[in-house]
């Protein structure tokens, strides 16, 4: 019924697809806003990009909106919703994931997920695991914090893009190389669980 979208540096729109009208516009990034997602319910819109290396969140209906901003974190990259709606995962630039309970805006689950960048992250369909990807992709437990497994250490790629499928909870993974273009190849990894 509803569609978002940020059109480089013109913030956010989203659209009442019946009518083409303008539901809410969110303005003023600091960047290109280069992830957004919608919570479980649909009715709140959370995205990358905003001011001062922070994460924007806001009611659609309404257009109001909040950061989350956190000293430790640099710029947000990927960002999601956990199933519940209780809490924000993101990925930054510097390797951290934040997880923030929605209630307070607080990161209060932190993990130094990667040496450099989160390049790529997926919630598992029951929101117990993340899985994050660099140069190796890593699993974690969402509860906790903890580490579950690594696995796929390669030096010439980075997985970029990642996601649960299949009732086994196999991973897919795009790997693409850094600086050989036939490296770049999707692959399925059975984590196991």
């Amino acid at each position: 019924k509803r569609l978002a979208f940020s059109s480089d540096m013109n913030g956010v729109m989203t659209l009442d697809l019946a009518t083409g009208k303008t539901i809410s516009h969110q303005k003023e990034y600091a960047g290109s806003v280069m992830n957004l997602a919608w919570s479980p319910d649909g009715s709140r819109l959370v995205s990358t990009g905003d001011m001062a290396y922070s994460v924007r969140r806001w009611i659609v209906k309404s257009d109001k909106a909040v950061r989350l901003f956190d000293e430790r974190a640099s710029n947000p990259m990927h960002i999601a919703w956990t199933p519940d709606g209780q809490r924000i995962v993101s990925g930054h630039a510097n390797g951290v994931v934040c997880f923030w309970t929605a209630a307070s805006n607080k990161c209060d689950g932190f993990i130094q997920a990667h040496r450099s960048a989160v390049f790529s992250m997926a919630l598992s369909p029951d929101g117990s695991r993340l899985a994050t990807g660099g140069g190796i992709l890593r699993i974690w437990d969402t509860q906790t914090g903890g580490l579950l497994t690594a696995f796929g250490l390669d030096e010439q790629i980075l997985y970029t893009k990642i996601a649960w499928a299949g009732p086994d909870e196999q991973l897919i993974a795009l790997e693409t190389g850094l600086e050989n273009p036939e490296l770049t190849r999707v692959r399925i990894w059975n984590p196991g669980f």
